[in-house]
């Protein structure tokens, strides 16, 4: 009985996975393969040589802003500020920023001023911002965020001071506001972060149109045709498919799986998709009963460990090491946050009903689970 309810529990928790006991090794194989289909080996061919074009896309970030002059370095003072603005801070992660503060509103001059620094400056490195060792993260999804919203203004307002520009026939402002924009599409855009990738992706298809609209009005055909490629890449490149994600996370019901290798090995591929194969390793066992049952296998953690090792090269990926590690200690046993033991969702009509009968910790790695999405 328990392990029918266990198998109904991680039916609620991702796909339709048995897999304790010979009658339980019904694993829901087409749902997984329509997910594994897109390519013969699970990955999508024509993405996949996309994501190899990111040296081509950096190169051309370049060749955008080398108008703007030669980048400097971003002094400690802006940068600290500049965190201090954009990140979002929640308990109990905020030490992991190297600053922390009330986002100041940037229709101020100075904050504006403040942000076309730090576009203009040399990339950042990765994991600009944090601390080392993100300081305050106990696992791997307490990571905080930047502040996206606080991004998103000063694009907006870039914008606004071109358009400005251009109804003045002041095209060379313009541009330069649009080569800002895209300077700080490239300040994320590198990030091992998926949701700094995905932003600075939007931020640079933004920078992209306002730059080929000021061309044209410029008759300026080369810049016009960067535009267009700039534009290209951040729609190839820089995109991760919602079912490219789920394809990662169900590489993690085998904790063996070598595509999850294959993909933190990759040196050509965006570090955030390279970092994204261990995210899958640990997922994977929501999609287990026996995991759920009985916490994570020996085969998973070893497997951890090894895609840790290949994607030691990624600057301060090692930092992330205790944080993935302690991530799997959570599924082992996670601890509630609150005083009130965890209940699982009222919609599952067969939990509800052989809740009691449920061991507190497989109920609490369920909510783990259904926590981290």
């Amino acid at each position: 009985m328990l392990l029918l309810v266990a198998a109904a529990i991680t039916t609620g928790t991702a796909a339709t996975v048995y897999v304790s006991g010979d009658a339980a090794r019904r694993i829901d194989v087409a749902a997984i393969n329509r997910v594994l289909s897109i390519h013969a080996d699970g990955r999508d061919a024509a993405l996949d040589r996309a994501h190899r074009q990111i040296t081509a896309a950096r190169l051309l970030m370049d060749s955008a802003l080398a108008p703007l002059g030669t980048a400097v370095e971003l002094d400690s003072n802006s940068l600290r500020r500049v965190v201090a603005v954009t990140a979002h801070v929640t308990a109990p992660d905020a030490n992991a920023w190297i600053a922390v503060g009330d986002a100041p509103q940037l229709g101020d001059s100075a904050n504006l001023a403040l942000f076309r620094r730090w576009a203009r400056a040399k990339r950042l490195p990765n994991f600009w911002g944090y601390r080392t060792g993100f300081a305050g993260a106990r696992t791997s999804y307490d990571v905080p965020m930047r502040s996206m919203q606080v991004l998103k203004r000063f694009i907006i307002a870039n914008e606004a001071s071109a358009d400005s520009a251009l109804r003045v026939h002041d095209v060379a402002t313009a541009m330069i506001r649009a080569r800002e924009n895209i300077g700080a599409a490239r300040q994320l855009v590198d990030q091992p972060i998926v949701i700094d990738m995905l932003v600075g992706r939007v931020l640079l298809q933004r920078g992209a149109h306002l730059m080929k609209r000021v061309a044209e009005v410029a008759h300026d055909s080369v810049a016009r045709n960067m535009a267009i490629q700039l534009d290209t890449i951040a729609h190839t490149t820089f995109l991760l498919r919602q079912t490219e994600h789920q394809r990662t996370i169900a590489f993690g019901l085998d904790a063996n799986d070598q595509r999850l290798h294959a993909i933190a090995a990759d040196r050509a591929l965006h570090p955030a998709l390279r970092l994204g194969a261990l995210d899958g390793e640990v997922r994977g066992a929501c999609l287990r009963s026996d995991e759920i049952l009985a916490g994570p296998s020996a085969a998973r953690r070893a497997t951890l460990e090894r895609l840790l090792a290949v994607v030691a090269d990624i600057p301060r990926a090692s930092e992330l090491a205790p944080l993935y590690r302690q991530s799997l200690e959570q599924f082992e046993a996670p601890q509630s946050r609150g005083s009130v033991e965890p209940q699982l969702h009222g919609t599952d009509r067969i939990v509800a009903n052989f809740q009691w009968i449920i061991p507190t910790a497989v109920r609490n790695r369920v909510r783990w689970c259904r926590m981290i999405g």
